[in-house]
């Protein structure tokens, strides 16, 4: 769900239905559903959050939990998780010199 991990994931979506689930392997009952990207305001923009600024990978209760605050040792890893300020001009050119094709909004 981080956008940063949507090229590895979406390779990792790739080589697992290529090994695992050709044709002839599945029952022809069974139907394969894959959500290729939950969060791609973060992909396009190598961020861990959405376009609402929440990492959808740590913001989330089930419907029965209350919220109890962060666990004891997330301030320490706060600024490290969390930057203050977007990524810098050498980051995005560094991060887009490892993506194996540009990014596109689909459009």
């Amino acid at each position: 769900m981080h956008g940063v991990e949507g090229l590895f994931g979406s390779a990792v979506q790739l080589a697992t239905i290529d090994r695992y689930f050709t044709t002839e392997q599945l029952p022809a009952d069974l139907q394969l559903v894959t959500i290729h990207m939950l969060n791609p305001f973060g992909c396009a923009w190598y961020r861990r959050w959405n376009e609402e600024n929440i990492d959808l990978n740590r913001n989330f209760l089930l419907s029965n939990e209350a919220y109890r605050g962060c666990p004891p040792a997330y301030p320490s890893l706060d600024s490290f998780l969390n930057p203050r300020t977007p990524p810098s001009r050498l980051e995005r050119s560094t991060a887009r010199k490892r993506s194996p094709s540009p990014m596109s909004s689909g459009s």
